[in-house]
């Protein structure tokens, strides 16, 4: 009873069931087969030794008795019989054999189908919703420039010098990150589309962060952050220079934006086996744990403006992901909101991987 109710319970997959009325169905028309074979081999069999015994009678009956002669056909025919059965089995289990495993393959091809396929529905979903934040985070831009010109144009003979300057800060910023946007997101769409290639190159990590560092001079200054890089001069790495360096500038540029006046911002490197980590650290204003699992997501719309309200899209950060990825590294931040950031980031030292 326990056994029957056992067996109630088990649950059959619709792979198994349709193997099994495969193999049923296999049986049913080969135990046909079987059976006319059987026959039509009984009749060959006794016919050719009848046939043969006419013949050779001569031969046999005076060295064998009649007995042993009939004796010898009765033993004969089931040996002959087995003998060929087994040859037709033995083909049969072949087929049958050969049969699962194509039924098999083809339920393979199209369970990898529907995956591929779900997966595309996926990334192409992902894709679209990336295009509606970059399109509507791309009008912001715009839309203050609009505004701030038709202002100035309608009111320019009467805005004192003050005015004036104001709303040049105004139409500065808008330009700066409407180019921010365009610029990351015309090396998204070159790496998407394939035309940026990996070129790989020794490159002094020193030297190349400090590029970096200069091309932020300007907008740390105007904050007053102390932004440093303690790397030493002996680190060299095998990578690709566009790709760190558009990692370079998103990570420390962001670093300026959300840090306060007088804040801090440290680069640093470290070795670690055959790989290096580099690792950029900020007193700014800090990540919550609910939205660092956000910050390199492509399906996610998560900004918010600087400490001196600077405009952005998180673009940047899913961009750096990707290039540090595709160079064999890993990406990953810690932080504390109200604590600072510290974005860290791995490269292979010898080789791309």
């Amino acid at each position: 009873m326990k056994t029957r109710n056992r067996k109630s319970f088990e649950t059959v997959s619709p792979r198994q069931k349709e193997e099994e009325q495969l193999q049923k169905s296999f049986v049913r028309s080969i135990s046909f087969r079987r059976l006319v074979i059987f026959i039509a081999v009984i009749f060959v069999v006794s016919t050719a030794i009848i046939i043969l015994s006419e013949v050779l009678n001569d031969w046999l009956l005076p060295r064998f008795a009649l007995w042993e002669v009939h004796l010898l056909t009765i033993v004969g025919i089931p040996i002959s019989v087995t003998i060929v059965a087994y040859f037709v089995r033995k083909k049969e289990a072949e087929l049958y054999r050969n049969i699962v495993r194509e039924n098999m393959e083809r339920k393979q091809a199209e369970e990898k189908l529907k995956q591929v396929n779900h997966e595309l529905k996926e990334l192409n979903a992902t894709k679209d919703k990336f295009f509606s934040i970059v399109a509507h985070d791309l009008k912001n831009p715009f839309t203050g420039l609009i505004g701030s010109t038709e202002l100035l144009l309608e009111n320019i003979n009467k805005m004192d010098t003050e005015n004036i300057l104001e709303l040049s800060q105004i139409l500065n910023d808008s330009a700066k990150s409407g180019y921010a946007i365009l610029q990351n997101l015309l090396d998204w769409s070159r790496s998407q589309t394939g035309i940026m290639k990996i070129s790989i190159e020794k490159i002094n990590l020193k030297n190349l962060i400090e590029e970096n560092i200069s091309n932020l001079l300007l907008n740390s200054t105007n904050k007053e952050i102390d932004l440093r890089s303690d790397v030493k001069d002996d680190i060299f790495v095998l990578t690709d220079r566009n790709m760190i360096n558009i990692v370079l500038r998103n990570l420390l540029s962001n670093a300026v934006k959300y840090t306060p006046r007088f804040g801090k911002i440290n680069i640093n490197a470290i070795l670690n086996g055959n790989a290096v980590s580099i690792l950029v650290k900020d007193t700014g204003i800090g990540i919550s744990n609910d939205n660092i699992n956000k910050l390199f997501r492509i399906d996610t719309d998560y900004k918010r403006p600087g400490t001196a309200n600077e405009q952005g899209t998180g673009l940047g950060l899913k961009l750096s992901k990707e290039f540090v990825e595709k160079l064999g590294g890993k990406i990953w931040v810690e932080s504390e909101l109200g604590k600072g950031c510290e974005f860290k980031f791995t490269l292979p030292l010898n080789k791309h991987e």
